[in-house]
């Protein structure tokens, strides 16, 4: 990532807080919260159909402003008024509404409206579902997926397994929070103000850690965290494993709460894999062991220059290791075959 920066031209930041990647911005602009803006208008069929919007609650603060008011004011500044031929987002949503038969008048009193629904929410006696599949049936043989070349149906893959010493990164979320934006906020940093590592009581015996025990985390790749976080010891989760909540361990020092509480997982996640069919990134395969002393600074920049290997430069370096240790073996076969020789 830090490569990635460095062969920008120019790096531009919005965001609403000041989170660590407005440390690397040419220029930030600052965005208003989601309870000082407009936003678009929110269409939803389901059940029933409704329209919503959402309004401002309260004036936005210092000089911040919406997205689309950026957007608006670098499209004049670039000569393309003609992309934007309105005043402002309250014209483009009563405009919306209008098309509906609505207005943003109403809307801004009912903030919710619902319309009968035109299709059918269950199936009447005798009528068959076509599902949206080749065969029109759910299909637990994908005949898609086998006219494309994947696996017709899910093959079993092993998962790796950590070294001795080495266990799961599980990371999840907090209901009090949303992602890592909202620790810096004072009365949910109240609610829940750092994570915790969960471990099991079991594999805390072999480590000697005790509840409210200080630790740091190093993943399989040497990545140590910059933070510590305290122990938690509970059997909800497996000797193999261990769980943190995702979002803190916030470096800038703008956030004033946040910064330098509990363990940032994003950093020992240097191990990715992505689904050949959908796209999706696996990230919880990953490990990490304990650090039960401070690691110094030193330690923890090194460890944060961790270059990952290329796919390229990986399968390489795979083959080269597998030449060798074919060799080797071979060596060993000759060796043994002239011990038996001279017996």
């Amino acid at each position: 990532m830090f490569k990635a920066i460095e062969n920008q031209d120019l790096i531009v930041v919005v965001d609403t807080m000041p989170m660590e990647m407005t440390g690397y911005a040419d220029v930030v602009l600052p965005e208003s919260t989601y309870l000082e803006r407009h936003d678009y208008s929110r269409a939803g069929k389901n059940r029933v159909p409704q329209i919503a919007f959402r309004m401002p609650a309260v004036e936005a603060k210092y000089d911040s402003k919406p997205a689309w008011w950026m957007a608006k004011e670098l499209g004049h500044r670039l000569g393309l008024e003609k992309y934007y031929p309105w005043k402002d987002l309250e014209e483009v949503l009563d405009w919306q509404f209008k098309q509906v038969g609505s207005s943003l008048e109403e809307m801004k009193k009912i903030g919710v409206k619902t319309f009968p629904s035109t299709e059918p929410i269950y199936l009447l006696p005798g009528e068959d579902y076509e599902f949206n599949t080749n065969t029109g049936k759910i299909e637990l043989y994908s005949t898609d997926f086998a006219e494309k070349g994947y696996d017709a149906m899910p093959k079993f893959t092993r998962h790796d397994s950590p070294d001795p010493g080495f266990y799961h990164l599980v990371y999840g979320r907090a209901p009090m929070h949303t992602f890592g934006r909202t620790q810096n906020n004072p009365y949910l940093f109240d609610l829940y103000e750092t994570n915790n590592v969960w471990i099991n009581p079991r594999t805390a015996k072999l480590w000697g850690i005790e509840n409210d025990s200080d630790l740091w985390l190093k993943n399989q790749d040497g990545v140590i965290s910059e933070f510590s976080a305290k122990a938690r010891l509970t059997e909800r989760i497996r000797p193999d494993s261990i769980y943190m909540v995702h979002g803190f361990g916030h470096t800038n020092k703008h956030l004033s709460r946040a910064k330098g509480r509990g363990i940032n997982d994003i950093p020992l996640i240097t191990k990715i894999k992505i689904d050949p069919i959908m796209g999706g990134t696996g990230m919880r395969n990953n490990f990490v062991t304990f650090l039960l002393e401070e690691p110094s600074k030193e330690e923890i920049i090194a460890s944060a220059n961790y270059k990952a290997e290329k796919p390229k430069e990986k399968a390489a370096s795979k083959k080269k290791s597998e030449k060798k240790s074919e060799a080797t073996k071979g060596h060993k076969q000759e060796s043994h075959k002239k011990e038996e020789a001279k017996s």
